[in-house]
């Protein structure tokens, strides 16, 4: 479920400004090539957050999904908040994205919390990609 679950990630938002194209989110995400995902919730409070880490066929498959991601994340959260080497990062009051990447290694890694601590709280302890 893999690539699916990204292409719905990408596709079935539900903020219409996060939604790619169906054709987009296609080449976006035909280069999987494995990963695992874990959601965390907070047994009292409204509160989530979901962990992911992917594996790509190729750099240039790495570089397809990280273009579409920040289509994707820019519709959710707005315009990219920080930046660092092999890092991206978005804010709002709806939460927090980070995302990093290292195309070299075809790996991207995201986390999506309440705040940018946790999201990279979450990183670090899978030892994402990126600088801390």
């Amino acid at each position: 479920m893999g690539e699916l679950l990204l292409r719905l990630m990408l596709t079935a938002s539900t903020e219409a400004e996060a939604r790619l194209w169906a054709d987009d989110a296609d080449t976006a995400t035909e280069g999987w090539n494995g990963g695992a995902w874990v959601a965390f919730r907070q047994p009292q409070g409204d509160e989530a957050a979901l962990l992911a880490d992917v594996r790509w066929q190729s750099s240039h498959d790495a570089v397809e999904f990280i273009k579409a991601f920040v289509r994707y994340a820019r519709g959710r959260y707005g315009p990219l908040a920080d930046r660092a080497y092999q890092v991206l990062i978005w804010e709002s009051p709806a939460g927090a994205a980070v995302m990093r990447y290292n195309s070299g290694e075809h790996r991207t890694t995201w986390a999506f919390a309440p705040t940018r601590e946790q999201a990279d709280a979450l990183l670090k302890a899978i030892q994402a990609p990126g600088e801390y």
